[in-house]
């Protein structure tokens, strides 16, 4: 709330006729650049070195340098003490802060694609499950998604050992739910919801974390 407090008292300093006439725009411009793709990956590559960042996580360390609310506050101190210019400043910092945030911002999620920096793809559930009960409730559903490494992929839900107060209350699989039985095998991409007890819910999330390759078979 105070930071929305904060940019509505910002842009009371703003006036469209000033910020966007023709000489602040250039200006904005010029300097946004020199920024972007100048200073801030000059900055990264130098502060970076020895980190073990390669190369291609350094430029996108350069370019998700936004500039937010800090650079406009800075920007207000000139004003304040009723410098010369103090507007003019203003409004290039305002601008270049807005040409940022909408080119940078906007762009992160592409850069990072095609950069080969983004994680796999979270599957989203098509349905949700809750627990409602009255009082203080010992227990809670959680949503697990199988992958094809997990110790419990491929097998029937009676031949897992499970900690104990755990149940299965629902699958989706390629957005049906499934309603689980002893011989439902679980497959990759399934999304089990699992209720459990809050005292075991550590231990399950650490059973379900087990990989295929982290279990030693017995001899």
């Amino acid at each position: 709330m105070m930071q929305i407090l904060m940019f509505i008292i910002l842009g009371l300093l703003v006036f469209p006729s000033q910020f966007l006439s023709i000489d602040i725009i250039l200006r904005g411009l010029l300097l946004s650049i020199i920024l972007i793709f100048i200073a801030r990956p000059v900055a990264v590559f130098l502060s970076t070195v020895k980190m073990g960042f390669d190369l291609k996580e350094k430029v996108f360390l350069s370019w998700a340098g936004l500039k937010g609310a800090v650079p406009i506050v800075l920007a207000t101190f000139p004003m304040t003490m009723g410098l010369e210019n103090s507007q003019l400043f203003f409004n290039v910092v305002f601008f270049v802060v807005l040409t940022s945030a909408l080119i940078q911002g906007s762009t992160i999620s592409f850069i990072a694609k095609k950069l080969n920096l983004n994680g796999p793809r979270k599957v989203e559930a098509p349905h949700s499950l809750e627990l409602v009960s009255i009082g203080k409730a010992n227990a809670e559903i959680i949503e697990f998604v199988v992958n094809e490494q997990a110790i419990i992929t491929g097998q029937k839900l009676k031949e897992i050992t499970f900690p104990n107060d755990v149940l299965i209350s629902a699958i989706i699989r390629t957005g049906d739910l499934v309603t689980p039985h002893g011989e439902t095998k679980v497959q990759p991409g399934d999304i089990l919801y699992i209720l459990v007890s809050k005292q075991r819910k550590k231990e399950l999330k650490c059973f379900l974390n087990k990989s295929k390759e982290a279990v030693i078979p017995s001899i």
